[in-house]
């Protein structure tokens, strides 16, 4: 199982690769930025923010 932080630091890595802001990728995904956001921070869903 791949840990939260090396997820987020992984996800990070590959946008910032592409070029992306946070926005643009949000965007593209199809989610919103704070969804992405949280993702960097390693939360894969809302649940685990709390």
């Amino acid at each position: 199982m791949i840990s939260k932080s090396l997820f987020g630091n992984r996800l990070k890595e590959q946008r910032k690769f592409l070029g992306l802001s946070q926005a643009q990728a949000a965007e593209n995904a199809g989610i919103e930025r704070e969804t992405w956001g949280n993702m960097n921070e390693g939360y894969l869903c809302r649940e685990e923010m709390y």
